[in-house]
């Protein structure tokens, strides 16, 4: 966030298990609520859970093959709520 990022996600895997993490700025806080918006509906896709507060989200699961799915979902969800963006590859 320090670097100027509205929006910051990292994932880590674990043995058999994911977790993902994002934070977001105040500003984009007033468009998006993190926990609600993105991560309640990313937990089903890693085999866990997924919440957390309107600036900060998280999903944990038991699911790491589906990181790349995730993922590709989240941004879905992000551009639904702040305009498109750009396609991962």
């Amino acid at each position: 966030m320090s670097l100027g990022a509205d929006i910051a996600i990292a994932s880590c895997i674990k043995e058999n298990e994911i977790r993902i993490s994002s934070r977001g700025s105040n500003e984009i806080g007033k468009r998006i609520d993190l926990a609600k918006d993105v991560f309640s509906k990313i937990g089903d896709i890693v085999g866990g859970s997924g919440g957390g507060h309107p600036l900060a989200g998280s999903a944990n699961g038991k699911n790491p093959g589906k990181q790349y799915e995730a993922m590709k979902k989240m941004l879905e969800l992000i551009g639904e709520k702040l305009g498109p963006v750009k396609e991962i590859t």
